[in-house]
């Protein structure tokens, strides 16, 4: 048996960091000796020999190690005179019989007289097999103390003991039942029948097994079924599957899984007669549009040395499917923004289509829809590079809200075509004058300041006609202050409609406003016609009350009216 510490020059208890670099040694050293033709092919022996086994016996799974260095020291043991090889005596009569229960088995079962009974035991009682071989009612295994006491055969014991240790540790590192029962077998019968597998929708070409995919779509990780499964009448197949491929990975990203099968018919409670494997397939580190063949390896450890057996999978990237984007710019999960409108003006977007997908393998070609009678889409069919119009008829919408319109998008005529599901176009309808000046500022906001403003200018004219009654000479003060107090509020007024008007795109009020007949003369002649008619008559109750009402209703005109507006369209929400 080789002694790979000794081959690489590590202590047999070195860290499995310690012996991962003095392995990267023994290989840098290996493919410096294949330059040499004196030494080329003993150097690509090892690389093909000793270096896999270095990594199956001293850099898998602790109890892999384990074993290896049980056998190790077995083999390191001087053997007694009296102890044979371990493929030696197999055949001889032992000195008692061998039973499952050594108490009360000489009633209850066939007796087994030589090792190699005892595996055809093992092998045609497996059932009974599986819970004995686990069972922890001694210390010693009866098979461990069989061989070691009445069989005197104590390197076999050891070999064996350290198989059920591994079958009945709770660790990650436990061995399946089924499969340390296959390995007792083959050490005490080297000669039985040894299982295969078959892998389920392949065939076999006398050297390796081919697997067909078909078509993989790309940009993805494609998930991948195998089925292994049992081929043979009898034992335990078992072993490893796996993948020296960066962009293949069974499942929680290993490199490999395990596997251990049994023939068809047996008690599912036993063991299953196949198994099937979650291969993931990272399709999107691969060039699309090509065709591909990758190999797992299959190693059947229940032969000795195993077998390795290629798996090749073929298959074929597909192109990439149509991808639609829009421009301009439109994000994924993003409106179009058209700001806004006055109701009853038709919108209209124009909004060219791209494929991002392979157009030269696959074109685009999608349809798209109109929500509604108010919204048109064309052409309804389209591809790529093609501009489409989006038509949008805002007459039903209300004045001063948001509105949103989804065109639906279809991409169900191309298998794995995709896009964002519609083009969503979101905007709002300006308001009108009165709805400007609400959102500005409130109806009872406005109220109330009417109402103040009113009292104030009833009270202003009342102290000015008290004056005019106690001094008949002061009528000229209605004459200055009348007029152009109304002429100011019909400016301001004036101001804040004409910029309430602009937030809500009426022209006519524009210019109407912006008139001067509106902005001051109207109300200036008004005044002046008040004052005069005040000054005409005065001491009279139709110049009390015309002076009070004129002052009244001037007053809450004005605080109804002006507001903070500064700017066409600051705070109110509606910006083109």
């Amino acid at each position: 048996m080789k002694d790979y510490y000794e081959l690489l020059g590590v202590p047999a208890d070195a860290s499995q960091a310690v012996i991962e670099q003095a392995l990267a040694a023994y290989q840098t050293t290996l493919q410096e000796r294949l330059g040499d033709p004196l030494q080329m092919n003993a150097a690509r022996r090892a690389l093909n020999e000793d270096v896999p086994a270095i990594k199956l016996h001293l850099l898998t799974k602790r109890a892999t190690r384990m074993e290896y260095d049980q056998r190790l020291a077995a083999a390191k043991q001087p053997a007694s005179p009296s102890e044979l090889a371990d493929d030696e005596g197999l055949d001889d009569e032992q000195p008692q019989p061998f039973f499952f229960d050594p108490y009360d088995g000489y009633d209850t079962e066939t007796p087994a007289l030589t090792l190699r009974q005892i595996a055809l035991k093992l092998d045609t009682d497996w059932a009974r097999t599986v819970g004995w071989i686990k069972s922890a009612s001694q210390d010693t295994h009866v098979l461990v103390g069989y061989l070691t006491f009445a069989a005197d055969r104590q390197r076999l014991a050891s070999h064996i003991e350290h198989i059920i240790q591994s079958v009945s540790t709770k660790d990650s590192s436990a061995i399946d039942v089924n499969e340390g029962i296959e390995r007792c077998i083959e050490i005490l019968h080297p000669d039985i029948e040894r299982p295969h597998i078959v892998v389920q929708d392949a065939y076999f070409n006398g050297r390796a097994y081919v697997f067909h995919l078909g078509e993989l779509l790309p940009e993805r990780v494609v998930p991948v079924e195998l089925v292994l499964a049992h081929e043979g009448i009898r034992g335990c197949a078992f072993g490893t599957i796996e993948t020296n491929e960066t962009w293949i990975r069974f499942p929680d990203g290993a490199t490999s899984t395990r596997f251990a099968l049994m023939p068809v018919d047996t008690d599912p409670a036993i063991g299953a007669t196949e198994k099937t494997f979650k291969v993931f397939f990272n399709v999107g580190q691969l060039k699309p549009y090509a065709d591909y063949t990758t190999e797992l390896l299959l190693n059947l450890e229940n032969f000795n040395p195993p077998v390795k057996i290629p798996l090749h999978v073929h298959f074929h990237v597909q192109a990439r499917p149509p991808r639609a984007v829009f421009e301009p710019n439109i994000a994924p999960g993003k409106p179009i923004l058209v700001g806004a409108h006055k109701r009853g003006e038709l919108i209209s977007i124009k909004v060219l289509a791209k494929n991002a997908g392979d157009e030269e393998q696959i074109p685009l070609s999608a349809h798209i829809a109109a929500p509604s009678v108010i919204a048109d889409a064309k052409p309804a069919l389209f591809h790529n590079n093609e501009t489409l119009m989006l038509s949008i008829n805002t007459s039903t919408f209300a004045t001063g809200k948001p509105f949103s319109v989804a065109f639906p998008l279809d991409y169900s005529s191309i298998p794995g075509a995709s896009g964002p599901p519609a083009l969503v176009v979101e905007g709002s309808i300006y308001p009108t004058i009165w709805q400007s000046m609400i959102l500005r500022r409130s109806l009872a906001e406005r109220f109330v300041l009417a109402v103040g403003a009113g009292l104030t200018g009833w009270v202003l004219l009342a102290i000015l006609m008290a004056n005019m009654m106690s001094n008949p000479s002061a009528w000229w003060l209605l004459l200055v202050v009348v007029p152009p107090l109304c002429a100011g509020i019909a400016w301001f007024s004036t101001i804040t409609l004409s910029k309430h008007a602009k937030v809500a795109q009426d022209s006519n009020v524009q210019q109407k406003t912006l008139s001067p007949w509106w902005r001051w003369r109207t109300l200036f002649i008004c005044g002046l016609v008040v004052a005069l008619l005040c000054t005409l008559f005065p001491n009279t109750p139709f110049a009390l009350w015309a002076s009070l009402l004129t002052g009244g209703i001037v007053g809450f005109i004005g605080g109804f009216i002006i507001d903070t507006m500064t700017q066409a369209s600051s705070n109110t929400g509606y910006r083109r």
